[in-house]
């Protein structure tokens, strides 16, 4: 009974000291104007603790697939996170951050933590069950008997760290280790343990700085080699008597941070600091972040997509443009495996600078246009003869439209080839990446692959509406929700797109024309049919412009007879002369 009441004790002291005051489980110090979910969860207390009772589930699931299920189980939850977006209000004042509704965010998160949980069970499910102030104190407890690295933070989230702390604690308690998670049983005795660890700690400090032009730029974290993972990752930046601390959690319960330092980036003075983590596999993953300084010279962190490969083995800036100006690339891993064999497939560079206090693709700019065709050269070469090729084809339209030069390499590669067009591919919602529980009936079927890839270049921003259109398919196909929004307004811009195409291909008849002179050419030409045009129907604005009683008569002669020139002829002389004694 007394332990009981020990634990309660321990349990309700904890939750009076940090008085409800919950904070999301990201660095809130960090830029998230652009962000509206986040904005919201950095100011509401009670949304901020529903998120954290999420990290409980999400852990608890982490630690229940391993290792080799943590990408899967990542990517699930991306897809679970567009719920989210609902909660955002759609009428905003133009230059204003749209706001989150808190009641929306929590009821939407409850049910997706609600969905994981269903996933647990045994001690697993006892522990993601546990209120969040309860996870706290025990993760106090550990740091108390010094199972957690000095200076651990208790945020009531089971990563990396707190799972070797359990299991270190079990070990040094006699209790059987089945698992790393706490029971309701192991809570209650944990609660009241003066067990203290005995054992050097699994976790020793990793630090490393650089000096870059007087600025101190520290990274500190507790990490483990065997197990290739880190926690409490963080970055101090000293310049002159001024320090800034970053906590980099995004780089958490993975591997050994790797920072590199460079400057001049991005065409600031200021230092930007490269931040890598290999996860471990054979073709994945590499967590990335930029620290850098924003508009207020505040340092600030973006996160990078997600990676593959190995370790960075050095800084990624690179000067794509040869204009003195760096960027960084990565890959777009979405590509990979999705239409062939890893080793088939062709990921598509991604160009991100810093611009306007966040991480902005820059992709299309014209000035990488050299940068990308090289790509292009590069992954034709390594077509394979007779092949399907569909990895590399779906690549390499994805950079044409990096380039613009979508509409025109889809006719001549994709839709005039008979190979890929009677190839079957993925279903639908694999290609719209939509998940089992929203697929629709017949959803599953193979599409073939020109289908396939504009519906998966559509879904990952590739292509527009217009582009959509073009391939077959309607937006309203694709996404009712924004045909709805965007339909009777933009297929008039549609037409004009594909107008605008199709006189662009005359261009290829008349190779030995500069640009300028070709739509000089065309502009002339364009301008005196509309000049034709208004000459041929000048009867009928004549016939409207004095209110003719015989206007439909003039309106008739003129377009249908108005070719023969007599009738053309006619039809003006009516609406000149036939209510001249009416107007006069």
């Amino acid at each position: 009974m007394r332990r009981i009441l020990f634990l309660v004790a321990l349990l309700v002291a904890p939750g009076a000291a940090w008085a409800q005051q919950y904070k999301p489980d990201f660095n809130c110090s960090a830029d998230h104007s652009k962000d509206s979910i986040a904005t919201m969860l950095c100011q509401n207390s009670e949304a901020a603790k529903h998120e954290l009772i999420f990290d409980q589930t999400y852990y608890a699931l982490r630690q229940v697939v391993g290792k080799a299920g943590w990408k899967a189980l990542k990517q699930e939850v991306i897809a679970d996170d567009d719920a989210l977006k609902e909660c955002i209000v759609p009428f905003t004042p133009e230059g204003e951050l749209p706001e989150a509704d808190p009641d929306c965010y929590i009821k939407k998160m409850d049910a997706i933590t609600e969905k994981y949980k269903n996933r647990l069970s045994g001690s697993a499910l006892e522990e993601a069950s546990r209120p969040i102030d309860d996870h706290i104190a025990l993760q106090e407890k550990l740091l108390t008997l010094g199972y957690l690295p000095a200076g651990s933070t208790a945020d009531g989230v089971y990563g990396e760290s707190t799972r070797q702390a359990i299991g270190a604690w079990k070990l040094n308690s006699g209790i059987s280790q089945v698992d790393d998670f706490i029971s309701n049983s192991d809570a209650v005795s944990l609660a009241s343990s003066d067990k203290a660890s005995k054992t050097e700690p699994k976790y020793l400090p990793f630090q490393k700085e650089v000096n870059v032009n007087g600025t101190l730029f520290k990274v500190g974290a507790n990490c483990d080699s065997q197990e290739n993972s880190c926690s409490n990752v963080s970055l101090t930046i000293t310049e002159g008597k001024k320090t800034t601390t970053l906590q980099l959690k995004s780089l958490d319960d993975l591997g050994t941070p790797d920072l590199s330092f460079d400057k001049p980036i991005f065409g600031s003075e200021d230092a930007v600091v490269y931040g890598s983590v290999y996860t471990g596999g054979a073709h994945c993953c590499v967590d990335s972040l930029l620290v850098f300084k924003n508009e207020n010279k505040e340092w600030s962190v973006a996160s990078l997509p997600e990676q593959d490969g190995g370790p960075s083995g050095g800084s990624p800036y690179k000067d794509l443009a040869g204009d003195g100006h760096h960027e960084i690339a990565v890959n777009d891993m979405r590509f990979d495996y999705k239409f062939d064999c890893y080793a088939c497939s062709l990921s598509p560079a991604q160009i991100f600078e810093i611009r306007n206090n966040h991480l902005e693709d820059v992709s299309g700019d014209k000035r990488f246009h050299p940068f990308l065709e090289k790509e292009v050269q590069n992954a034709e070469s390594s077509l394979v003869r007779g092949g399907p090729n569909m990895g590399f084809y779906a690549g390499i339209t994805a950079i044409k439209a990096q380039e613009g030069n979508f509409l025109s390499y889809w006719d001549e590669k994709i839709k005039r080839n008979p190979d890929l067009n009677n190839l079957s591919s993925i279903d639908y919602c694999d290609a719209a990446e939509l998940p089992q529980k929203k697929c629709p009936p017949n959803g599953s079927d193979p599409l073939k692959f020109p289908n396939a890839l504009a519906v998966f270049l559509y879904k990952t921003g590739y292509i527009d509406q217009y582009d959509l259109k073009y391939t077959g398919y309607s937006v309203r196909e694709i996404d009712k929700s924004e045909y709805d929004r965007t339909h009777p307004i933009n297929i008039f811009k549609y037409y004009i797109k594909i107008g605008i195409y199709k006189i662009s291909t005359l261009h290829s008849y008349a190779p030995s024309l500069s640009d300028g002179i070709f739509y000089s050419v065309v502009f002339s030409v364009l301008f005196l049919i509309f000049l034709s045009f208004a000459f041929y129907f000048l009867p009928i604005f004549i016939a409207a412009k004095t209110k003719s009683q015989h206007f439909w008569l003039i309106v008739f002669v003129n377009v249908f007879f108005g070719w023969t020139f007599l009738g053309w002829l006619a039809a003006l002389l009516m609406a000149l002369m036939m209510d001249r004694d009416r107007q006069t």
